[in-house]
């Protein structure tokens, strides 16, 4: 009798530890995503069949050792007694961007190209940036993206995984987050149009002459 209530008891308690080791992974997922350093989160509970255990891998926006305390420290405000956490970042997949832009009128140069190109990898990182864990690339709103910019009216954009063949998408592994390579290369911009200015220039020049046996100075100048 005593072996069959033992049995029963625990049974009825491991429906409520269960109960509340999954109420601690939302929240969990629910007060690291507050954070806005952070992408996603992924949480496992059990993931070494023990106990009492939870995995939480992060994805950060930007990984920095400020953003790794910062998780830090919400998790042990947030994590109940009993409950132990392992924490590790999400599998990253770096790729390359180039972009090949073509220029309104008959473009630009110096300083305006620089501005319009830095203007350019602000928005591309940012972009790429939000594409959610586990998400796909694709080159169609990377270019609706830059193409906001007046100063476009073609912009051609490449993707590579490292050591990879360029592709028009790309597409990640579960839990896997992009990390950009910066800076972004960009190719000779093209312009819509050519320049046909016409400019006048004045030119001096001094030629020697040799006269001809028999012929003076006031003849050659004639």
């Amino acid at each position: 009798a005593f072996l069959r209530f033992h049995v029963r008891l625990r049974r009825r308690s491991r429906g409520p530890f269960h109960g509340a080791v999954r109420g601690t992974l939302d929240a969990l997922r629910f007060h690291l995503l507050s954070l806005e350093e952070v992408k996603d989160v992924s949480l496992v509970e059990f993931p070494n069949g023990v106990s009492g255990e939870v995995r939480i891998d992060v994805a950060y926006f930007n990984e920095t050792p400020e953003a790794r305390d910062r998780v830090a420290e919400r998790i042990r405000q947030v994590k109940p007694a009993g409950i132990r956490v392992l924490t590790g970042a999400a599998q990253r997949k770096r790729v390359q961007v180039r972009v090949a832009l073509t220029l309104a009128g008959t473009g630009l140069a110096g300083p305006e190209l620089g501005a319009l190109r830095a203007s350019v990898e602000q928005q591309l990182v940012a972009t790429l940036n939000a594409v959610p864990a586990g998400g796909t690339v694709r080159r169609a709103p990377l270019t609706a993206a830059v193409m906001q910019d007046p100063r476009l009216v073609d912009a051609r954009i490449y993707l590579a995984p490292e050591n990879g063949e360029e592709a028009e998408t790309l597409t990640l592994a579960s839990g896997e987050v992009l990390d950009v390579a910066t800076p972004i290369q960009f190719d000779a911009p093209q312009t819509e149009t050519t320049s046909d200015t016409q400019i006048d220039v004045n030119v001096s020049a001094q030629l020697v002459l040799h006269l001809t046996p028999g012929t003076t100075q006031a003849q050659a100048q004639k």
